[in-house]
């Protein structure tokens, strides 16, 4: 096979397509590279989810990896809601015996969202009536949302939980998702929601207090912090997991260890946002993580007994027991290049880091040929101030740029950020910004794409930037359901696009550029309209 010119895909979080002007940052903002673009390169919208639901990252990233519209994370969940056998599921099944026999606790961490890119009330609903049933006992850890919804909700959210909890269970404690679902290798921040819901007070730091969800909500506001920012906190009687020290005397060098004595359930369906939380209560942390933080009297501590702690979604990275794993895709675009020989580069700025490897094609390791780059978030986080936001976003784009002038380089895929975090904060004149970044990053990229006489693709992977208000003037926040745009630079001279495709669409497309076979697995079909010779 000839050497293919490279490939480039580069992926613009968060901007979608919309004309109207009203809140739509991506209009107001200066973008002098992708207009340029435009009306160079032929380009044409797609549909980013492609199966008629709310558009979201993962799903997206999926979609464009696949060349497949993919099931959801949590249709099969729904389904056997809906069928009325969700307590048949295996691994729920192991813990809540394990629960009976044991008279263990069941803890319950879940994200409280009017979104459902992450978690859903009718799936705690749903687990809280196996464990009534079973008569177990159980707290929940409320996770408030803040970024794919309104940015005070929490007061009508905890509404909807106190009722559900009704007879059922107890709330335990309260924090916002930038502490339990930190993505970016923040462990300071993981660890402070996982000591609120493992240690007991006397144990390690203070742990802030409340009587009720309300009053610690409530005291975050006074601080001027949204659901996403509230730190911490206990609800009540709440005093931590129950626990002891054991040790094996069996082995050759018996060691203490404390361990809890309950199960856990992590409720989120798509896996991501709490895989961090999860591998700290598995004790599986970098080991300067595991010394200073989860010990106790330079003894290890164990959050939970080996499978004692179960997700409900999640991939082959997770070696609890999952109710829900994630499917294998086969033949996915990832695939067939490393079949081909061919070299390939992920990049993204590391809160973004699960799009760009494990959603693109649902594994938790590198292709023989690939490699992944990750480059720290720039340091802040939704909500904050911080010095320079466009950090990250330059540093993803130098990184691609000295890659492709290295040489060698056959596919890359990189996932600009900056606009998707910026709108998440409600702010426009923050999203004008990231994306004023964000089209100085594309540019840089496209003349390095230029220079190595390769083809560049600029996508999304769902809306949200092009929206920050509704009608009426009120913000908005969380995905929206406007079309993606895509343009291609370098595929020929009187090359155009068709319309009516989706994002399952650009894996054909690219290996129709790259010369190779599409896979009979990959359904989608290639955007590329050649002229007639």
């Amino acid at each position: 096979m000839n050497k293919p010119r490279p490939v480039v895909l580069c992926v613009l979080d968060g901007v979608g397509e919309r004309s109207e002007l009203a809140g739509n940052a991506v209009r107001r903002a200066r973008t002098p590279e992708l207009d340029a673009l435009r009306v160079l390169a032929p380009s044409t919208s797609l549909a980013a989810a492609g199966d008629g639901l709310r558009p979201d990252g993962a799903h997206g990233h999926r979609c464009l990896g696949a060349g497949r519209v993919l099931t959801r994370s949590s249709a099969p969940v729904d389904a056997d809601i809906a069928a009325r056998k969700l307590g048949r599921n295996a691994a729920l099944d192991q813990i809540v015996r394990v629960a009976t026999y044991d008279g263990c606790q069941l803890h319950l961490v879940a994200l409280l969202s009017d979104g459902t890119a992450h978690a859903s009330l009718s799936h705690l609903s749903a687990v809280l009536d196996v464990a009534e049933w079973n008569k177990l006992d159980v707290w929940v850890h409320a996770v408030l949302d803040g970024r794919d919804g309104p940015r005070r909700a929490a007061s009508r959210q905890l509404d909807v939980l106190e009722d559900l909890l009704t007879g059922r269970g107890k709330l335990a404690t309260v924090c916002g998702r930038a502490y339990a679902m930190d993505g970016a290798g923040r462990w300071d921040r993981v660890y402070a929601a996982y000591h609120a819901m493992v240690r007991d007070p006397t144990l390690g730091p203070t742990v802030t207090r409340a009587d009720t969800g309300y009053e610690a909500v409530y005291g975050a506001y006074q601080k001027g912090h949204d659901d996403d920012h509230v730190e911490p906190v206990r609800i009540g009687a709440y005093r931590g997991m129950r626990g002891s020290f054991m040790c094996d005397f069996a082995t050759a060098s018996p060691l203490w260890s404390w361990y809890g004595e309950d199960v856990g359930f992590l409720l989120n369906h798509r896996p991501d946002g709490l895989r961090q939380l999860g591998a700290m209560f598995r004790r599986e942390v970098p080991e300067e993580i595991a010394v200073d933080l989860l010990t106790d009297r330079g003894k290890p501590v164990y959050a939970f007994r080996e499978r004692c702690l179960a997700a409900l979604c999640d991939d082959e990275a997770a070696p609890d027991p999952v109710a829900y794993p994630l499917p294998t895709v086969v033949d996915g675009f990832a695939a067939v290049l490393s079949r081909a020989g061919l070299r390939q580069l992920r990049c993204a700025e590391s809160d973004k880091a699960a799009h760009v490897t494990r959603y693109f094609d649902l594994r938790a390791s590198a292709w023989p040929g690939e490699a992944w780059h990750l480059v720290p978030s720039d340091g802040g986080d939704v909500g904050e101030h911080v010095a320079d936001p466009a950090a990250g976003t330059r540093a993803v784009a130098s990184s691609v740029t000295r890659a492709l002038a290295a040489g060698g380089l056959d596919f890359a895929l990189v996932n600009l950020g900056g606009a998707d975090r910026a709108a998440a904060t409600g702010s426009f004149e923050a999203t004008v910004a990231a994306l004023e970044a964000v089209d100085a990053a594309v540019g840089a990229i496209a003349r390095a794409v230029a220079a190595a006489d390769g083809i560049l693709l600029v996508t999304s992977d769902h809306g949200r930037a092009e929206e920050l208000e509704d009608g009426a003037g009120v913000a908005r926040l969380g995905h929206t359901d406007a079309p993606v745009p895509l343009i291609v630079v370098g595929a020929g001279e009187g090359t155009t696009l068709r319309a009516g495709g989706s994002l399952c669409d650009v894996a054909p497309t690219m290996l129709e550029l790259l010369g190779l076979d599409q896979p009979a697995a990959m359904t989608g079909q290639s955007l590329l309209v050649r002229p007639r010779r």
